[in-house]
């Protein structure tokens, strides 16, 4: 079970029963989150990849058109020096406007109308979470809506892309 088909089941009510009558997983999982109320999900590519938004080592792993590593690219201190190559790299690799929420996302923010989950914490710098209707969303490598670079530069999304 991926990681989005097992909250889609457990917050969309789909039966989770292992052999015998046991408790499967989903189960589990349905019985932890009725018992708490303070509920911090931390998750990444896993829920974004069932947006169809490749992970970051699929989306770089042919990098042959550039001449620097992803790595190097991303840097403050690249972007500083090579703007042009910076912003070709992000809206070519890093960019996905037309991505949108998957079952996970809102059964996520289903949790949060309820008042169990108290956030989501992801390492993707994507919308989708927002755009189910999470209010409390911290994205730990920054968010392609609001970045340090554009807001630097004065640009807008339609800018870049």
């Amino acid at each position: 079970l991926t990681l989005c088909k097992l909250i889609e089941t457990v917050c969309f009510q789909k039966k989770g029963r292992g052999e015998c009558g046991q408790m499967g997983e989903t189960d589990i999982l349905k019985k932890w989150i009725n018992e708490s109320n303070y509920i911090v999900f931390f998750g990444g590519a896993g829920v974004s990849t069932e947006s169809n938004i490749p992970d970051l080592e699929a989306r770089t792993a042919d990098h042959q058109e550039y001449d620097y590593p992803p790595e190097t690219i991303l840097s403050h201190s690249f972007y500083m020096r090579k703007p042009e190559e910076f912003y070709r790299f992000y809206r070519n690799k890093m960019l996905f406007p037309n991505a949108k929420p998957n079952r996970a996302h809102l059964a996520l923010a289903k949790l949060e109308q309820e008042g169990k989950l108290k956030a989501v914490i992801t390492q993707n710098n994507r919308r989708a979470a927002p755009a189910a209707g999470s209010k409390e969303v911290l994205e730990l490598h920054g968010s392609d809506s609001a970045t340090i670079v554009r807001a630097a530069a004065g640009l807008r999304m339609d800018d870049i892309l």
